[in-house]
C-alpha cells in the first residue's frame, strides 16, 4: 500500500483554534500550510518547526475571491499535492437580526461559506484522494439570536459539508467538527460552565486528527462535553 501523502492547508491558522489545529497536525506528521491574514504567523510556525515537518505561511484575505481561488495552488506549490483542507477561519460578531447590515451578512457568509465552497472546489481539482474538515460550532443547535448572521452562515456551512460529502465521494471525504467553548480561549466564563461544558484544545484537535486518519465521510463530531444534549 502506498504511503499516505500528508500535506494540509489550515485556514485561519495563525492564532487561537486554527493554530492549535495546525500544530496538532504537524505533531501527527502532516506538512502544514498556515493560512493567515491579519494575524502574525511567526509563533505557530516556530511551534510547527519543532516537529520537523515542512511548513509555510500563506497570507490571503478570504473576503477576496481572487485570493481564495489561488490559495490551494499556492499551498501545493510549497508542499506538494494538498490532501487535507481544514476550513477553520472564522469571525464571531454579536449582531442581532435587526442590527445586521449587508457588510455583516457578506463578511460572515464569505468567510464561513463562500471561501470554503471555492477552496473545496480547487481542492477537488488538484487532489486525487484526500479529506476536507469543516469547523462549525456546537451552539448551532441553539440558534442564538444574539449572533444571528454568524449562526446563519454556520448552518449554511453545515449544509455545504453534507452536500460535498455526497458529491465528492468516494475519493474525497468531507466531515465536520462542531466544537463547544474551548477552555484555552474562553473569557468571562462562569465557574459552573467551566466545570460542566468547556473542552480543551487537545480534545478538539484529537477529534480532527482522528478524522484526518480515517476513511469516514459525511460525519459530524460534536466536541462539547454533551452540551448539545441540554
Amino acid at each position: 500500500m502506498a504511503k499516505k501523502l500528508k500535506n494540509a492547508l489550515v485556514t485561519g491558522a495563525a492564532s487561537r483554534l486554527g493554530a492549535e489545529i495546525a500544530v496538532a497536525l504537524a505533531e501527527d506528521g502532516w506538512n502544514v500550510a498556515v493560512h493567515h491574514n491579519n494575524s502574525n504567523p511567526d509563533k505557530v510556525l516556530a511551534r510547527i518547526n519543532k516537529t520537523g515537518v515542512k511548513t509555510t505561511a500563506l497570507k490571503a484575505d478570504l473576503l477576496d475571491i481572487n485570493q481564495v481561488s489561488k490559495l490551494i495552488q499556492r499551498a501545493a506549490k510549497e508542499l506538494g499535492e494538498i490532501t487535507l483542507l481544514v476550513n477553520s477561519a472564522s469571525i464571531f460578531e454579536h449582531i442581532k437580526f435587526m442590527e445586521s447590515d449587508e457588510n455583516a451578512y457578506d463578511s460572515h457568509m464569505d468567510i464561513h461559506v463562500k471561501a470554503p465552497f471555492f477552496l473545496s472546489q480547487e481542492f477537488a481539482l488538484q487532489c486525487h484522494k484526500g479529506q476536507i474538515i469543516n469547523i462549525i460550532d456546537s451552539a448551532i443547535q441553539k440558534n442564538n439570536g444574539g449572533h444571528f448572521v454568524y449562526f446563519l452562515s454556520k448552518h449554511a456551512l453545515r449544509d455545504l459539508s453534507q452536500m460535498l460529502a455526497k458529491k465528492l465521494a468516494p475519493n474525497i471525504q468531507v466531515n465536520a467538527v462542531l466544537p463547544g467553548i474551548v477552555e484555552e480561549f474562553a473569557t468571562n466564563v462562569s465557574p459552573r460552565l467551566k466545570e460542566s461544558s468547556l473542552v480543551s484544545a487537545k480534545q478538539l484537535t484529537g477529534a480532527i486528527i482522528s478524522l484526518a486518519n480515517s476513511d469516514l465521510t459525511g460525519q459530524e463530531i460534536f466536541v462539547d462535553n454533551g452540551k448539545k444534549l441540554i
